[in-house]
């Protein structure tokens, strides 16, 4: 109590805006000492001149610091729980985000991989007939598969450079923090 009443009187004695208040001290109806500058609290009271010396206190040992009400404490776990939830979330978010671009790369690759059959077969001079869903048979121009291989070489070139730097840079413009995206 003694150290709560002396930081009382460093506050209201050295606190620019207060520095023409006149501080009280009397006891309250609990019998403890009271410091204020409200007339009103204690009706009567002379006013209170403090001696030269300020006392600090370490505030890691205040009985406030020590002995926060169980539900201040309670609410500050919840929302460190929440916090961790949210942080959570997000890098499962950003990990998805790799796997999704990893997951489309192995695709765009696969899909090459059959087209460059074909593309080979239309080199050496061949024409290249597909059945459709229905079992019927068509011819498909050399120049249109060349033109989707070539699409694709250049999509899986996105994503390459998108896996390598892109989502990296995307995810730090957004506040990632570094763990996220291994």
């Amino acid at each position: 109590m003694r150290v709560a009443a002396w930081m009382l009187l460093a506050v209201g004695v050295f606190a620019p805006e207060r520095a023409d208040a006149e501080l009280l001290r009397c006891k309250g109806p609990d019998g403890r000492t009271i410091y204020t500058d409200d007339k009103a609290r204690c009706p009567g009271s002379k006013p209170f001149e403090p001696d030269a010396a300020v006392h600090k206190a370490d505030p890691r040992n205040t009985p406030a610091a020590s002995r926060a009400p169980l539900g201040d404490r309670r609410d500050r776990a919840e929302a460190r729980r929440r916090a961790a939830e949210a942080e959570a979330g997000e890098a499962r978010r950003w990990r998805q985000k790799k796997e999704q671009s990893e997951e489309a790369l192995r695709a765009l690759g696969e899909r090459r991989v059959e087209l460059h059959q074909f593309v080979a077969w239309c080199n050496r001079g061949g024409s290249v007939v597909t059945r459709d869903d229905a079992g019927i048979k068509q011819n498909v121009p050399c120049n249109q598969i060349r033109a989707e291989h070539a699409a694709l070489d250049d999509e899986e070139r996105k994503v390459r450079a998108y896996l390598d730097s892109g989502l990296a840079e995307e995810c730090r413009r957004a506040g990632c923090l570094p763990g996220w995206l291994r």
